[in-house]
């Protein structure tokens, strides 16, 4: 089957609807709908990707190959309903749903492990060097998935649905709580009226490392030290920031009980 010919429609307007419409389209696919439920918001990303807009709860979809860039429990709730048709390829981008969303439907998944924001520039973020993750309920499906996955990534991996849900999980460590990090360090620099941008080397520094070294080879600071002096003196400055203080304490004791000699 030529994959490039078929009828695509992606369901969602969000940032993963958004980078991947980008990269379908770039690599020669044929984008034929974009489903919403506020269309008005899609027509910026159809009119790019040179497509139409369907409004998400009046449509019957008869797209070859349609993917769910939508939240969890509305895959959950569209999957397994009877407006899909049956020869229709439905392929869902969640790092923690299981294929048995779509019942038993031909069914796959492709999940980049990526981070995406509205900051993002279309431009910054590029699916040709970013890990693609795909499963498959069946030969058809898995034929198309992986053909789609390695038009688009350099990086494909074929997984299970428990090592998906636990790098997912990782995923979250590595970026999600990090980032969470960035933004206490922000709340702290802006209520002491410091410049935040002071920690951009230090911030850019201890990201590089882990491309050359194991993360608990390179881990530093106070709690690594078991410099109880130093984190009495943090936790005493967090006095007046319960929640904060509470973060502080946590992840001290998390390094202490990890590296303690």
């Amino acid at each position: 089957m030529n994959y490039h010919k078929c009828s695509i429609g992606i369901i969602g307007t969000g940032n993963i609807a958004r980078n991947l419409g980008n990269a379908l389209h770039e690599a020669g696919f044929s984008i034929k709908n974009i489903y919403s439920r506020n269309p008005e918001k899609a027509a910026g990303l159809a009119k790019k990707l040179r497509c139409s807009v369907s409004q998400v709860k009046e449509s019957i979809f008869f797209d070859d190959i349609l993917f769910f860039c939508i939240p969890d429990d509305a895959i959950s709730e569209i999957g397994l309903g009877p407006s899909i048709s049956d020869n229709s390829i439905c392929i869902h981008c969640s790092g923690t749903l299981p294929i048995s969303v779509f019942g038993t439907r031909e069914s796959a998944v492709l999940w980049p492990l990526q981070t995406y924001s509205v900051s993002d520039n279309d431009n910054l973020v590029q699916f040709r060097k970013n890990p693609v993750f795909i499963e498959a309920s069946a030969q058809k499906s898995w034929e198309a998935v992986r053909f789609i996955a390695e038009a688009v990534s350099e990086n494909v991996i074929e997984t299970t649905y428990q090592k998906r849900m636990m790098t997912h999980l990782a995923a979250v460590f590595a970026c999600n709580f990090v980032n969470h990090m960035y933004s206490s360090a922000e709340y702290l620099c802006k209520n002491e009226k410091l410049d935040f941008n002071w920690l951009l080397p230090l911030i850019n520094k201890t990201a590089s490392r882990v491309s050359n070294f194991s993360p608990s080879k390179a881990q530093t600071g106070p709690a690594f030290r078991d410099d109880k002096a130093t984190i009495e003196k943090h936790i005493e400055a967090l006095s007046d920031q319960p929640e904060l203080k509470e973060l502080y304490t946590s992840v001290t004791n998390s390094i202490f009980a990890k590296y303690k000699k």
